[in-house]
């Protein structure tokens, strides 16, 4: 199971889901939380990933849903429900 799935609301297919989550979910604002990371956009296939100092996610975006998982270093386990509700929360706004 992943970490996170969210069904589409207001988005009609993953190109138009990965093209709202794209704009939403960027370095800058990242930056805001004081997170540096590298973000990589793959538009041929939907699919977001990240990776800091800590952590990676991946985000994969399908006919009805977007699905991913995040993987934290063993000092920032605990707080992973916290990050994954707060990228389900930004990701639920716009698709």
């Amino acid at each position: 199971m992943k970490d996170i799935e969210i069904e589409y609301k207001k988005s009609e297919s993953k190109k138009d889901a990965y093209k709202r989550v794209k704009k939403k979910i960027t370095a800058e604002m990242l930056a805001k939380y004081k997170i540096e990371t590298e973000l990589i956009y793959d538009d041929e296939n939907c699919s977001i990933r990240g990776k800091g100092n800590g952590f990676d996610f991946n985000l994969d975006f399908y006919d009805n849903e977007v699905c991913g998982d995040l993987n934290l270093s063993f000092l920032f386990k605990p707080f992973k429900a916290k990050v994954i509700e707060s990228l389900e929360k930004k990701i639920k706004k716009v698709v």
